[in-house]
């Protein structure tokens, strides 16, 4: 059975009575992944009441798996670097400590405040991700050369009207 190291799980979105509820499913599906994850990485979407959600597991030779579990509107692509940053956080950080006999029980680690800020840093896909930060000054540099386009079509418009008005005011 695999022991959960440290977690963060923001249910905030939920109503408080059941907060509880969704904290144990989702602690138990992530206990559930790990269990079952192939060492290497594995990204998916699954639905689960009317919800779908983005899941990232990365398992470590060493035995060390980050699951991390978001909406659908964060990037599976994005979750997955979350979790190797995470587990390579983990690892600078405990070097290998979750071995010993001493981190056997859940929530041994207590690290939740670096596990906590480093989830707000990436809580913008942009932060995680090169290829989304290229993609977006691609997409901005696209919109500032159609508004640049669109600019220069007016102006030579104008100038083709002034050119006719001169052209007019040639005959006198």
């Amino acid at each position: 059975k695999p022991i959960i190291l440290t977690s963060d799980i923001d249910v905030s979105f939920i109503g408080y009575f059941t907060q509880g509820m969704a904290k144990e499913a989702i602690m138990f599906v992530s206990r559930q992944i790990a269990e079952r994850s192939k060492v290497g990485m594995s990204a998916f979407k699954e639905k689960a009441n009317n919800e779908t959600y983005s899941i990232s597991s990365v398992k470590k030779t060493n035995g060390l798996v980050g699951v991390v579990i978001t909406d659908t509107e964060y990037p599976l692509r994005v979750c997955v670097e979350v979790n190797k940053i995470i587990l390579r956080e983990y690892e600078d950080k405990y070097n290998l400590k979750w071995e010993d006999d001493k981190y056997a029980s859940d929530h041994c680690l207590e690290n939740t405040e670096a596990l906590k800020a480093t989830l707000k840093k990436y809580a913008n896909p942009e932060e995680a991700d090169d290829i989304m930060k290229i993609k977006d000054n691609l997409n901005e540099t696209k919109k500032i050369m159609h508004e640049s386009l669109n600019s220069l079509y007016e102006k030579e418009e104008s100038l083709q009207e002034l050119a006719k008005q001169s052209s007019d005011l040639s005959y006198w």
